[in-house]
């Protein structure tokens, strides 16, 4: 599960060069476009840092670190680290697990004085990578995620849709068969009977607490089960004899009507009992 949200200000203690520092420091996460549809190009989030300048200061330089076994690390423009604002601003983008740690702004006064702040990337800012789930058709299969909250923290909503079918809301189905099933605490969603043009690609789940979201992305890839050659069965009976015609439904496939009919050459003609063409309320076969 990642954090989404639009500002983050708290007050942390590290060490930097043996020596405590208590730094202010503000992060915007940012929503990364391609989640409407991570199926096709999934990447991680954009992580914003932003110094302020003192009202009282003027600033005439400010250089970016990353701080990797206490060494700070010089950062320079690139695709991966955007320097914006005058220097003011550092976007780290396409953030992943490689990314969590401190971060330094070195800041140079007209007089010559440096002043420091820190940031950090933690593990709830980070996009986890996408689950995927390889299933067979008419399998059951069930996404589930676990998450945690910190002291203030309150639920408002947790949520299920599918990407890959315009972002639609997922709820427990209703009636006695149930296609989608959703635990109470609805951190569990079942999919029974997967279909491949219906149930593949991808689903997200979103907790909702207000100034930000925990999401967990899923995909599922289902593979289709080859059609099944209809065998012949052979009867040999005498002139008046009555004959019994049965047969078993594989397990793994879904039955919705079954048909007889009689065949000679290509005419087909339905079977019918007591003058009434039989209807059974269970594909078709003939």
């Amino acid at each position: 599960l990642f954090r989404s949200k639009q500002w983050y200000q708290r007050r942390v203690a590290i060490t930097a060069g043996g020596r405590m520092t208590d730094g202010l420091f503000n992060v915007i996460v940012k929503r990364e476009p391609k989640l409407i549809n991570p199926c096709q190009n999934h990447k991680g989030g954009t992580v914003v840092f932003s110094v302020h300048e003192p009202s009282s200061t003027i600033i005439t330089k400010i250089n970016w670190f990353r701080i990797v076994d206490d060494v700070p690390h010089a950062l320079t423009n690139s695709k991966k680290y955007a320097i914006t604002d005058r220097h003011r601003q550092l976007t780290v983008n396409g953030v992943t697990k490689h990314d969590i740690g401190m971060y330094q702004a070195v800041l140079t006064t007209h007089e010559g004085e440096t002043k420091d702040e820190y940031f950090a990337i933690r593990q709830e800012d980070v996009e986890p990578p996408m689950r995927i789930i390889e299933a067979t058709e008419y399998w059951t299969v069930t996404l589930s995620f676990q998450y945690s909250l910190v002291p203030g923290d309150k639920i408002r909503s947790i949520s299920w849709k599918h990407l890959s079918k315009g972002g639609t809301t997922i709820e427990t189905s209703k009636g006695k068969y149930k296609k989608y099933s959703i635990t109470k605490d609805r951190k569990s969603l079942t999919i029974t009977k997967l279909k491949p043009k219906l149930d593949s690609g991808c689903y997200i789940a979103i907790v909702d607490l207000g100034d930000y979201t925990l999401r967990a992305l899923f995909k599922i890839n289902i593979k289709p089960i080859p059609p099944i050659k209809a065998k012949v069965h052979e009867s040999k009976v005498k002139w008046g004899q009555n004959v019994i015609f049965s047969f078993e439904a594989p397990k793994t496939v879904e039955i919705s009507k079954i048909e007889w009919s009689y065949r000679k050459g290509s005419h087909v003609k339905p079977v019918l009992a007591d003058g009434k063409k039989k209807k059974v309320p269970t594909a078709t076969l003939r």
